[in-house]
């Protein structure tokens, strides 16, 4: 259940992130569109599908090796040589 909260979470905030990065990224779309002399105007399908192609890539990033966000794990401090100690007061 845990797995199921911590992914509808990084959907979430992948898909917060995607609004807040999606104007950055539109912005220089744009101005490389305006140098190349192919920009056509403003549509708002285009800001939608930059919008969809962020959050998308968002979530991938979040399951690849330099996301290293693994569903339901547990907090514990990495010790080295594959040992790790649990984060809480009342575990062993």
């Amino acid at each position: 259940m845990t797995t199921l909260f911590h992914l509808l979470f990084v959907v979430i905030k992948s898909s917060i992130l995607g609004l807040l990065y999606t104007p950055v990224v539109w912005f220089l779309w744009v101005l490389f569109l305006k140098a190349q002399k192919k920009y056509t105007g403003f549509k708002w399908f285009s800001v939608f599908a930059v919008y969809k192609i962020v959050s998308i890539s968002l979530i991938v990033f979040s399951f690849t090796y330099y996301g290293n966000h693994g569903l339901g794990d547990e907090s514990r401090i990495p010790l080295g040589h594959g040992e790790e100690r649990p984060v809480c007061l009342f575990c062993a």
